[in-house]
């Protein structure tokens, strides 16, 4: 991006010109489409530049959970993934919605029954808006992480569960 006006913004919550979130969206197999295809998120169309916004969060999977209840231990994951928001404090609570079914959907996959699997919410895991990233996050692995936009939940949830580790 060109320009003062993003000089003074952090780089996540810097105007990312539509083309550029496809193309970052695509390499992270999101329901994002290039623009004037058609096939673009209908919210996204006529918006102009969006921001994105690193959001990561604590969770315990479900070997996580049992090992933890069954020997007072306080393990738990992490992972993040890009909100599209308007701002910061949209994209974490946006997070928190996708981060609680995300969670939910990793233990149905799992087999547990729907009510017995323990609320990310209620239980108070970490998550924040991450700016700069930490130095885990290679360029690479920043434009492969899911990307989520604001007020919609991904196609997929079953994407935790595949990228956590579990035991």
């Amino acid at each position: 991006m060109k320009g003062k006006e993003s000089a003074n913004l952090p780089w996540c919550a810097q105007k990312v010109p539509l083309a550029a979130l496809a193309l970052q969206a695509a390499r992270a197999r999101t329901d994002f489409f290039w623009p004037g295809s058609g096939r673009e998120s209908p919210s996204l169309r006529g918006r102009g530049p969006v921001k994105r916004f690193l959001y990561r969060f604590g969770f315990e999977g479900p070997v996580e959970w049992e090992e933890n209840q069954r020997h007072g231990w306080d393990g738990e994951s992490s992972d993040a993934f890009w909100v599209i928001a308007d701002n910061e404090q949209e994209a974490l609570a946006w997070g928190r919605e996708v981060s609680e079914a995300m969670v939910r959907e990793f233990f149905k996959r799992s087999g547990w029954e729907e009510k017995a699997i323990p609320s990310w919410k209620e239980a108070g895991y970490a998550n924040w808006v991450e700016d700069p990233p930490s130095p885990e996050f290679t360029n690479d692995l920043l434009a492969s992480l899911l990307v989520v936009e604001q007020g919609k939940m991904p196609h997929d949830l079953g994407w935790l569960s595949r990228s956590a580790p579990e035991g």
